[in-house]
Parts: C-alpha cells; sequence; structure tokens
C-alpha cells in the first residue's frame, strides 16, 4: 500500500470550491497581492504536489487535536464558518475561519517555526477580520503540539490594497471569460 499515492489520491480528488466569477476567497488574496495568481488560472483546478499534501495533511490533523480538545472541554464555539461581504456589486469575498468564539476568532497555522504572524498569512487575516469584525488570534501549532498564540492586528493599508487588487483581478478575469 503506498501511502503517499493515497494521500494525494484523497487531497486532489476531494470537493474543492467551485470556482465563479465574482466570488473570490479570502484564501485568494495573498496570490493576487503578489500576482502569484493569475487570472487566466483562475478556473483552472490546481493539483497538489506531495510536499504541499502532507503540509496540508499536517495542520489538518493538528487543527482536528484542537477540536477534539475544545468538544471535550464543552467550550461554545463554530467550526469553520463561512461568511461573505459585497465589495461591489459583483464582486463578493467569502472568508472562513477555522474557530469562531462568540468574542474573537481562533485560525490555526502549522509552520516550521513560530516567530510572528507570516506575511502570506495576513491577506487572509485581514479580509476575515473584515468580514466578522472580531479579533483574531493565531495559533501556530507544532510538532508535540508545540503552541503559540499571536494576535493579529488589523491593518487598513493593506485592506485597501487587497480590496484594489481584487477588484483589478476580477475585471481582468471578466476581460479573459
Amino acid at each position: 500500500m503506498d501511502l503517499n499515492k493515497l494521500l494525494k489520491n484523497y487531497l486532489n480528488n476531494r470537493e474543492k470550491h467551485e470556482r465563479i466569477l465574482g466570488r473570490y476567497w479570502a484564501t485568494d488574496l495573498y496570490g493576487i497581492l503578489t500576482g502569484k495568481s493569475k487570472p487566466e488560472d483562475f478556473f483552472k483546478e490546481k493539483t497538489f504536489t506531495l510536499t504541499d499534501c502532507k503540509n496540508i495533511i499536517e495542520g489538518e490533523m493538528r487543527e482536528l487535536i484542537l477540536k477534539e480538545l475544545l468538544d471535550a472541554s464543552r467550550i461554545d464555539y463554530k467550526y469553520r464558518e463561512k461568511k461573505e461581504i459585497e465589495i461591489e456589486k459583483g464582486i463578493v469575498l467569502v472568508a472562513e475561519v477555522d474557530f469562531l468564539f462568540k468574542n474573537r476568532i481562533l485560525e490555526c497555522k502549522s509552520p516550521r517555526y513560530i516567530d510572528s504572524i507570516k506575511d502570506y498569512h495576513k491577506p487572509q487575516l485581514e479580509a476575515q477580520y473584515r468580514v466578522f469584525n472580531l479579533p483574531i488570534f493565531v495559533v501556530y501549532l507544532k510538532e508535540r503540539f508545540e503552541n503559540k498564540f499571536l494576535k493579529y492586528e488589523p491593518d487598513e493599508k493593506l485592506w485597501q490594497e487587497s480590496i484594489k487588487k481584487l477588484k483589478e483581478f476580477h475585471q481582468k478575469l471578466k476581460e479573459i471569460k
């Protein structure tokens, strides 16, 4: 049995967010801001490499353990809650958070090392903050359940730049569609 093959097959074939013109996810923003995401590739299905798959499954396993801890402790929260906002007519931004509590959000990340909130996470966190209007705490989960909580500080400049680039991306996508 080849577990690597099973893992790639599982992650590459499970249900994904349908790509719809005008509907964008908070997780899309970093690629849009940096130009790594191209309008011509927006509707193409992404295939994960084995390394991608190992990183994804490792993060999901750690997140699920945290979920079990919260459930066992009878802490009130919602898991993988989605909410959207209309940026302008024809453009919707969807944010999904890992753990939604009454007065805060907990977002899980599983990097190799922990020092600060990673730049590539900030556009997603900014969008989540704007959509849910709650403080966000990033919990970095590592091996042996080492963890560190960092509070995300909203950044108006990043938000405005994200919206500007999202609108430009949307316009280019409309032109090629």
